[in-house]
């Protein structure tokens, strides 16, 4: 029997069509985008879930963590609306803390979004 989707992954895209979140996953290798997108079904098939793969952030805003290759660890800033999860922003991370401009940029992009 197979498992349904509790939510389903969406990219967020721009006025002009592009899907940022798409593009970065994109830029990376085919084994990273592997871990992460492994990392963004499994939000969709157990939601809700916490830590360590998935943490609230702030206003509805969650982080997915992705270990991937030479010991980086990528985040996928996304909210949830509906049964939607919308990913926001993606990066790899540098520091211990999410940083500002990263979180700021997704909070743009939910505001957008939510319109």
């Amino acid at each position: 029997m197979d498992r349904e989707k509790v939510v389903s992954a969406k990219f967020y895209a721009t006025l002009s069509g592009k899907m940022p979140v798409r593009e970065w996953l994109l830029s990376l290798n085919k084994q990273d985008r592997i871990e992460i997108g492994g990392d963004i079904a499994n939000v969709e098939y157990n939601w809700p879930i916490g830590p360590p793969k998935c943490k609230l952030l702030e206003h509805g805003i969650y982080e997915t963590r992705s270990h991937i290759s030479s010991k980086r660890i990528a985040r996928v800033l996304f909210f949830i609306d509906s049964h939607e999860m919308y990913l926001l922003h993606g990066f790899i991370k540098k520091s211990q803390k999410t940083p500002k401009q990263d979180l700021d940029l997704a909070k743009k992009r939910k505001r957008e979004m939510e319109g």
